[in-house]
C-alpha cells in the first residue's frame, strides 16, 4: 500500500497541567475531522479534551470523509496541541 505525502506539523507536547491527565488539542484543515486516540473516537475538530496520563506512547489519527487519514505516533504522559492539514483523497 502506498502511503500518500502528507502535509501535517508534528504534534507538540507541553507540560502537562496534572500528573493524572493530559490535554489533547487538534485542529484540523478543513475542520469536522475526526479524532481517534489508540483506537478510541474523542470527538470532532477543532477538538480540545482531557484523557487519562499513561506512561507509554500512544497513536493519534484524524481521517474525514473524502480526505487522506493522518496518524502520529504520541507521548501519552504530556499535553498535546496537532495542527494538521488533510489532503483530499483522489478518486
Amino acid at each position: 500500500i502506498a502511503v500518500p505525502e502528507v502535509t501535517a506539523a508534528n504534534p507538540s507536547p507541553v507540560a502537562a497541567a496534572s500528573a493524572n491527565e493530559v490535554t489533547i488539542s487538534v485542529v484540523t484543515d478543513p475542520p469536522g475531522a475526526t479524532v481517534v486516540l489508540d483506537g478510541v473516537r474523542l470527538g470532532t475538530t477543532p477538538y480540545t479534551g482531557t484523557v487519562p496520563a499513561q506512561k507509554r506512547d500512544g497513536w493519534l489519527k484524524v481521517r474525514k470523509r473524502d480526505h487522506i487519514a493522518v496518524k502520529t505516533k504520541v507521548d501519552r504522559a504530556a499535553d498535546i496541541r496537532w495542527d494538521v492539514k488533510l489532503d483530499a483523497a483522489k478518486r
